[in-house]
């Protein structure tokens, strides 16, 4: 980098890009236009010596030098946030919440009201996530996933989850392990063969999708009978949507929710009460 200073808006930007991916996500996260984070990424690429981005997809990945800027910025980000709490110490604590997608709209949104009333003075803030937190992800303070996180996210509560077939009421006929409603597997058929089912079981009435969540929304339509989390199902099973169709359950090894807390989080003290009620809810 040159010896220019660069604004503290334009770091704030160059951050937000790292860790959402996308100039556009950047914008919708600060609540400026992605005009504003355009000029102030320009501004930061002026001043570097090497790229900081390269373009995959519609993603923007760091290069070396882009991540190691990035380290150094989030760092004195995050002094600069710890610094202006301790300004503001009676004032209202404002934590971020990263979600995994289907995890959000199926177990947390339900029973979102009883989690915000159970901490008076805290903000939380969510973030639905599609993709696991980049490395060193910093905005996301506490974490609710399936996935395998960076080191910086430290594990606080796991959840044992259980995975049973699930379908609308009326969907599932006697003998549907052997014929009859599709079978919606978000796994390529994994996900059944692991709770028991055998390849010419599922051969030939498989329905395809790549998300647990929107497989658990097309058996509430009544598309077919998907292998569903009970956390995420419950929801739906109290409003008559879903229905169980097995008492076997199985613990899939890559479904297995845990929540985590990002140890560079400027709001560690005030995380607290927040997983005690997310873990009481949830267990």
């Amino acid at each position: 980098m040159t010896g220019q200073t660069l604004s503290l808006a334009a770091l704030r930007a160059f951050a937000r890009i790292v860790e959402t991916g996308s100039v556009t996500r950047a914008a919708r996260s600060l609540n400026i236009s992605q005009s504003a984070v355009s000029h102030h990424l320009k501004a930061v690429e002026a001043q570097a010596s090497a790229p900081l981005f390269i373009r995959s997809g519609q993603r923007l990945i760091p290069t070396e030098t882009g991540r190691l800027f990035y380290i150094d910025v989030r760092e004195a980000l995050r002094i600069l946030t710890e610094a202006e709490t301790r300004l503001h110490p009676g004032g209202e604590a404002r934590l971020v919440l990263g979600v995994q997608y289907s995890i959000g709209i199926h177990a947390l949104a339900p029973v979102w009201t009883q989690i915000a009333d159970a901490c008076p003075g805290l903000r939380i803030d969510l973030d639905l996530l599609a993709d696991e937190p980049a490395p060193g992800q910093r905005h996301i303070d506490l974490c609710l996933s399936t996935w395998p996180l960076d080191p910086d996210f430290l594990t606080k509560a796991e959840f044992e989850t259980h995975w049973r077939p699930y379908a609308a009421p009326g969907i599932a006929v006697s003998g549907w392990e052997d014929g009859g409603p599709s079978l919606i597997s978000f796994e390529n058929g994994t996900d059944w063969r692991s709770w028991g089912m055998a390849n010419e079981q599922i051969a030939g009435r498989t329905l395809h999708t790549n998300s647990a969540g929107l497989a658990q929304t097309l058996a509430a339509q009544g598309a077919g009978i998907a292998l569903c989390a009970d956390i995420l199902a419950n929801a739906a099973v109290r409003s008559g949507q879903l229905a169980a169709l097995s008492d076997r359950a199985v613990a899939l090894e890559w479904g297995q929710i845990r929540l985590a807390v990002n140890a560079r989080s400027a709001q560690r003290a005030e995380i607290g009460p927040l997983v005690e009620r997310l873990t009481s809810i949830l267990s």
